[in-house]
């Protein structure tokens, strides 16, 4: 009897498979210029795909902007331009006004 594929996959592995590809594709159209920014949500293997991939981004010209839930390693990634602030970042004047004087 011959087993049904769909019973035999390791659901983890197709998630994390997932995963990479979707922070692959919003590097190369941040990289591409498409996109000033990205931002994915809810990745459930955020900081091992924050690791791995921040080099390989970096050589393109973009940065990987981890936030990570305490409770384990899932958490949001910002695929950004290197050396531009994100949009609602302090940097970007998203946060509170400098003194006048």
């Amino acid at each position: 009897m011959e087993e049904n594929r769909a019973t035999t996959r390791d659901p983890a592995a197709e998630r994390l498979a997932s995963e990479v590809a979707d922070v692959r594709a919003s590097i190369a159209l941040v990289h591409s210029g498409v996109a000033t920014s990205i931002t994915l949500t809810g990745l459930r293997f955020g900081r091992q795909l924050a690791q791995s991939l921040r080099n390989s981004a970096a050589s393109q010209g973009v940065t990987l902007e981890a936030s990570f839930w305490p409770e384990d390693d899932s958490g949001d990634l910002r695929v950004g331009v290197m050396g531009r602030p994100a949009a609602d970042g302090p940097a970007a004047g998203g946060g509170a006004a400098a003194p006048n004087g």
